[in-house]
């Protein structure tokens, strides 16, 4: 079942040798930022790997790659549960994480305070307006 979801999802399959325990799934998402290594490729590649014993069995997901400053950066969430939707579910964050350290902290808290402002014609004025201050 979790591996006939993968396939129906566009997952690709392909043996990972040091993962023989288990089949290995990739699929590449769209990122702001590329690995380091990559520069003629855009986004960021996430491997779903899935062992199953008789009676049990658990999913790993893993995303590595080299950030600009030339570190190299590996997240792996392993023994999660078998619901592949819940595994799925963490991807977000696992590319969130990824694009966050890439970033410089200035550029990023310029991003989000952008997008938390971006309904507020005059930001200026509003802040007076919450301090109690006439902003005309």
């Amino acid at each position: 079942m979790i591996y006939e979801t993968l396939i129906k999802q566009n997952w690709k399959e392909s043996p990972n040798q040091f993962k023989n325990y288990s089949r290995c799934f990739y699929k590449h998402f769209e990122t702001p930022t590329s690995c380091h290594c990559n520069n003629d490729k855009t986004g960021i590649q996430v491997e779903v790997s899935v062992a199953e014993w008789p009676g049990t069995g658990s999913c790993e997901l893993e995303l590595s790659g080299e950030l600009v400053d030339g570190t190299w950066m590996r997240l792996h969430n392993h023994g999660l549960p078998r619901d592949i939707d819940a595994v799925l579910a963490l991807i977000p964050r696992m590319l969130m994480v990824w694009e966050a350290s890439n970033k410089g902290q200035l550029e990023l808290m310029v991003e989000r305070g952008a997008k938390a402002w971006k309904d507020v014609p005059d930001a200026s004025a509003w802040v007076e307006e919450q301090r109690g201050n006439d902003a005309a």
